[in-house]
């Protein structure tokens, strides 16, 4: 998965978010949200650009059939107000330090339970790239099949 990583960041960084089709879009928003979670929690994943997608996130996690993830995560951008954390990154690092300490708790209740993973979003991301997203080799890597950059061939 790092191989297809390194692909998805690379257009990503030349091209935009915007740019990107949608499984690229899925892969970036799931990746992101599961490094910088894992790295640092919740807090770091809305304190860094991977939060600039949060909204977009619970929409990747629904197309990879993350339920239980795509949950926590629309609880944990519910903490940020009715419309959600901001996607420009320092506006949404003010309302994150804006919280308080009750949502903050709860952030942090939050993401025990994505530590928790109920969610195999390794194996999620893998098993729909490689079956509903056959298009998705010619945007990412031409000539490359599914099979090989989703599993790293």
């Amino acid at each position: 998965m790092f191989k297809v990583s390194d692909l998805v960041f690379d257009r990503y960084s030349k091209l935009g978010y915007e740019k990107l089709n949608e499984p690229e879009k899925v892969f970036h928003c799931v990746w992101g949200l599961e490094a910088e979670v894992n790295n640092g929690g919740f807090h770091q994943y809305y304190f860094n650009s991977a939060g600039d997608q949060a909204l977009d996130t619970v929409k990747s996690l629904e197309a990879i059939e993350a339920k239980h993830t795509a949950l926590l995560v629309r609880q944990a951008n519910a903490l940020f107000g009715e419309a959600g954390p901001l996607s420009d990154r320092f506006a949404r690092q003010n309302q994150l330090f804006a919280l308080g300490e009750a949502k903050t708790t709860k952030m942090n209740e939050i993401e025990k339970q994505f530590m928790k993973y109920d969610d195999k979003l390794g194996q999620l991301i893998r098993s729909v790239c490689g079956q509903k997203w056959r298009g998705f080799r010619a945007e990412v890597r031409p000539r490359a099949t599914t099979q090989q950059i989703c599993h790293g061939a």
